[in-house]
C-alpha cells in the first residue's frame, strides 16, 4: 500500500476524478453509459482495456486480411 501524506488524499481525488473524466470523455459516444457507473480512473482504464483489446484484435485482423488480399491482387498477371 502507498503511504499517503497528510491532505494527500483529497489531492489525489481530485487528480484521480480529472483523469477519470478524461479518459470518459474519450470513448466512444456510443458506449459512455457503460462507464457512468465507474468512479475511479483505475476503473475506467481497466474496463476500457478490456472493451478496446477486443477491438484492437478485431482490427489487427482485419488489416491482416486487406494486406492478403492486396498482396494477392499484386501477384495476379491480369490485375
Amino acid at each position: 500500500m502507498i503511504d499517503i501524506a497528510p491532505g494527500g488524499f483529497s489531492r489525489w481525488k481530485r487528480i484521480d476524478a480529472h483523469k477519470c473524466m478524461v479518459l470518459k470523455n474519450m470513448i466512444q459516444s456510443s458506449l459512455k453509459q457503460m462507464f457512468r457507473t465507474y468512479a475511479t480512473c483505475s476503473e475506467v482504464w481497466e474496463q476500457a482495456k478490456l472493451l478496446y483489446t477486443n477491438d484492437t484484435q478485431r482490427l489487427y485482423g482485419v488489416c491482416h486480411n486487406l494486406f492478403d488480399i492486396v498482396a494477392l491482387r499484386n501477384q495476379d498477371p491480369i490485375g
